[in-house]
Formats: C-alpha cells, structure tokens, sequence
C-alpha cells in the first residue's frame, strides 16, 4: 500500500460513515466514488511506473472530493474553471 492508499483509504471510510449519518445526495455519494476510482487507477499507474499520469489521477480524486463537497452545500459546477 502506498501513502496515497492509505490516506485516501482513511478519507474514503469517514466519507461512507458520514454519508450514513447525514443522508448525503445521490450526486455527492456518486462524486465520491468517482474518487475513489480515481485513486484505484493512480495506485495501477503508479504500479507500472506511470507517475505523470498516476498524478493526474490524484488530480481529478481531489477535484470529484472537492465537487461532492460544494454540491452538498449548494454549488453546483460543470466546468474546472467553475470550481
């Protein structure tokens, strides 16, 4: 397991306890999976020794975590540039 693993791993479960408890949206809880497959996708490319790409991963993990977060509060975007 890498570092990234294992802080997402960590991230990912208070995630899916919080989404139990607070009844997050539809689109929140599939934002968020999103992520997570981002992240099962930077730890094959990292594997393969792909680091440039394996960080675009890492990227776009963070960009659906932070999109899932402003969209339960209310914001809503559709480009990167929105965000």
């Amino acid at each position: 397991m890498t570092r990234i693993t294992i802080f997402y791993t960590f991230t990912y479960k208070k995630l899916q306890k919080y989404s139990k408890l607070f009844n997050l949206k539809d689109k929140t809880q599939r934002l968020i999976e999103k992520s997570r497959d981002a992240i099962e996708a930077a730890e094959i490319l990292l594997q393969a020794k792909k680091n440039n790409l394996a960080a675009g991963r890492v990227y776009y993990a963070m960009f659906y975590l932070a999109e899932a977060l402003l969209y339960e509060k209310g914001y809503e975007f559709h480009k990167h540039s929105g965000l």
